[in-house]
């Protein structure tokens, strides 16, 4: 052919290093200056009348001569590929599946649109069957092969680089459609109404260069498919950062991968669907999001979609699977919500995923911040930590006591955090932030090791000494089975015995920071107290 004896890269060479290595850089520098420096600095004739301007800077992000010579020299080359046929490098080939060629079916017409001018043919081994001459860009025209070829003749659509658009309602292939050339694809419409049974297991290859693609349907079509040679029922999009829109319902899919950040506005996925992962999807709302079923969901995932009730998907899944319906197994998802303690019990059988995405079922998918408003006991909180390590589990914010004023009785206390006391008809037991508060509480040896300043200070017109808060007092807790003993080791034969004839310290009691708060319910004989062990930075406001 024409490209073995003067290739792209041979003419290129004869003017960039041939031609261009006669001339010192000085005066391409200089040609430089003229024809893009100086008409944006200088007024320059514009137009018949003569009239002067300067011209935009944004022009010169046009280039240099080199790029502009480059430019049109592949332009060329394109054209000319294609009057002859050449399709090494604008080829998109395919197959006729054995199925249709037994039944000496004809695939329908193919249709398409272009970006520039162009011309596109369906050819052949045995040369050019379709051919659609210079046709211009942005308009949808129509080729078709107009009779059934031979098993294993590979057919090819030469042109495919400069097609913007593809419409082609067939599903008649076998192996591999090769879509590697289909470079400035924008728009795939491969839909049928149902499947052709002509389909000799064909799939999606080489999909990783339509970068320009935004709309894909490929409804009821089994092409639809790009992972392991179509042996998995998977379709990869990964590479697809501009897509909006796509319909595969009907394909059997079990996976689609799309890429983070993609703006997505539709997605229709079938009831096949195994792994649902909706992450990223900034502008996906419920209504842009259509699914044949939810039953043969297994996995997943929900980040970052505002337009999608992730939690809302998530108790959809888990009503499927208590029905017996559902397959779900594993999840992620981030919440920040308030609960009495269920959502940790419902979701605590389930799995999850690592950050790499890896299958794991020794821990649960929720994380975020959960905020109880029961409180837990310590040993069933430390189960859900464990359960749930991404997730931060927030006690309520204080315990509240209840007393009952109209009860002449000094039982009329309750505890409304575990529902014990009066109230309850059952014995009043500590729980939550008073036991938390009195956990911290210990009898200590206490002395004053350095004493306060003091200043003056007018109070009711006298003037009162009082002290600064800069005084110190140095204390150690003593043994909580007997103060006879200092703390220093959990073995009490193994503490310290304390002095308690006062000369280390005198014996008190610490009291660790707590915040309080009472409520005087006069018209209804209640009065209730609220306790918190929360530290300052974190007080119920």
């Amino acid at each position: 052919s024409f490209m073995s004896a003067f290739s792209i890269q041979k003419a290129i060479d004869h003017f960039d290093t041939e031609q261009m290595k006669k001339w010192c850089s000085r005066l391409y520098n200089k040609s430089g200056i003229f024809k893009y420096i100086y008409p944006f600095l200088n007024e320059m004739p514009v137009g018949a009348d003569g009239a002067k301007q300067t011209y935009p800077q944004i022009y010169g992000l046009k280039g240099s001569l080199k790029a502009h010579r480059n430019y049109f020299i592949q332009r060329r080359y394109d054209l000319k590929q294609v009057e002859y046929g050449y399709v090494s490098t604008l080829g998109a080939q395919f197959y006729q599946s054995t199925a249709s060629l037994d039944k000496a079916y004809t695939l329908k017409p193919m249709q398409y649109r272009l970006t520039i001018p162009y011309r596109v043919q369906l050819s052949t081994s045995n040369g050019v069957q379709a051919d659609s001459g210079v046709v211009d860009a942005d308009v949808l025209h129509s080729l078709q092969l107009t009779r059934a070829f031979g098993e294993n003749d590979p057919l090819k659509i030469i042109g495919a680089a400069k097609v913007k658009e593809l419409v082609w309602h067939e599903d008649a292939f076998a192996i591999g459609f090769n879509f590697g050339l289909l470079t400035s694809l924008v728009k795939l419409d491969m839909s049928v109404e149902k499947a052709s049974g002509y389909r000799n297991g064909s799939f999606m290859a080489s999909t990783n260069g339509m970068l320009l693609l935004e709309e894909v349907n490929i409804r009821n079509n089994r092409l639809a498919r790009n992972g392991d040679n179509g042996n998995v029922a998977t379709l990869d999009l990964s590479w697809q950062g501009r897509l909006k829109k796509l319909d595969v319902r009907g394909t059997g899919l079990t996976r689609v991968k799309l890429a983070t950040g993609a703006p997505v506005v539709q997605l229709c996925l079938p009831d096949t669907i195994e792994e649902l992962f909706l992450e990223y999807l900034t502008k996906l709302s419920d209504s842009g999001l259509i699914l044949e079923g939810i039953n043969n969901v297994r996995g997943y995932r929900y980040t970052n979609c505002p337009g999608i009730d992730g939690f809302a998907m998530l108790e959809r899944l888990h009503q499927a699977r208590l029905n017996g319906s559902g397959k779900l197994e594993r999840f992620v998802l981030e919440i920040d919500r308030e609960d009495d303690g269920t959502l940790l019990k419902k979701y605590y059988d389930y799995g999850t995923y690592t950050q790499t995405g890896a299958v794991d079922d020794r821990h649960s998918g929720l994380r975020g911040k959960l905020t109880l408003t029961k409180y837990l006991a310590d040993e069933e909180l430390e189960k859900y930590a464990a359960r749930y390590p991404e997730l931060t589990i927030k006690q309520p914010p204080y315990t509240m006591i209840e007393f009952d004023d109209s009860v002449a009785d000094d039982a009329n206390v309750s505890n409304l955090d575990n529902k014990t006391g009066y109230k309850f008809g059952n014995t009043y037991k500590m729980s939550g932030h008073v036991n938390a508060i009195l956990s911290k509480r210990h009898r200590v040896l206490a002395k004053v090791t350095r004493m306060p300043t003091s200043r003056k200070v007018e109070i009711a017109g006298q003037q009162v000494e009082v002290n600064n808060p800069d005084g110190e007092m140095t204390y150690f807790p003593l043994h909580d089975e007997s103060s006879n003993f200092y703390a220093d080791a959990e073995d009490m034969n193994d503490c310290t015995v304390a002095k308690l004839d006062g000369s280390e310290g005198d014996w008190m009691m610490y009291e660790p920071f707590y915040w309080s708060k009472g409520i005087n319910d006069y018209l209804n004989n209640k009065k209730y107290a609220c306790y918190s062990s929360y530290p300052e930075d974190e007080m119920p406001p």
